[in-house]
């Protein structure tokens, strides 16, 4: 919980927006029909999320192989799914009541992948996500800002910035290692184009020329 102190020292350093990294696992790619079995994420006031979501079908061997996440995990540890969902939306909500501006959700391969997921997922539960949210794909900005590299995806931008990911594949050391990527594609973006702020990048990203 942030003390008073806290949203005013926030708040005096120019920080008046919440940003949430945020990672997914799934038991598979297609957002309509593939179920979510982990959600990770941490916001930029050090604020953490990790769920596992129960999974009533046994998971394919791949995606154990990859996450690390077994049948018997999910049935020990696992929530609800429409537990987990409102739980995260609470999360999402939390110090609203603090900063009356756009919740800005940064995820890689959020336009392909990790914002449908939570589209369609919550649909699924009928929970609504808040209004005010706005995606931020790191992929997208990656691409955009650093076209020296072929490859974009975490792994290779971990390793670029010399980026040890504990536990990837896992929903919140993903997380984790986005949002420490952030700040050096933020630093690369703004030696391109000139500013580092967060809407002129969205801008940037779908309307490049």
């Amino acid at each position: 919980m942030l003390t008073r102190s806290q949203v005013k020292k926030y708040k005096s350093s120019g920080n008046q927006k919440r940003i949430i990294f945020y990672d997914l696992e799934t038991t598979g790619f297609n957002p309509y029909y593939s179920s979510i079995i982990e959600i990770g994420a941490i916001d930029n006031f050090g604020n953490n999320f990790s769920k596992l979501i129960n999974y009533f079908k046994r998971l394919d061997d791949k995606i154990v192989k990859i996450t690390g996440i077994t049948n018997e995990l999910l049935d020990k540890k696992g929530s609800m799914p429409k537990n987990v969902f409102r739980n995260f939306v609470n999360y999402i909500e939390k110090y609203s009541y603090h900063f009356n501006y756009n919740i800005y959700m940064v995820s890689h391969n959020n336009d392909g992948f990790d914002k449908l997921f939570l589209k369609y997922q919550f649909q699924k539960y009928n929970i609504d996500l808040p209004k005010n949210l706005i995606f931020v794909d790191t992929l997208r900005l990656a691409q955009l800002t650093m076209d020296n590299l072929k490859y974009h995806n975490m792994n290779s931008l971990c390793k670029y910035f010399n980026i040890i990911n504990q536990n990837a594949h896992r929903a919140l050391s993903d997380a984790k290692s986005l949002k420490i990527m952030f700040d050096p594609l933020l630093i690369l973006f703004k030696q391109k184009y000139g500013s580092k702020d967060i809407d002129f990048i969205l801008k940037k990203i779908y309307n490049p020329y």
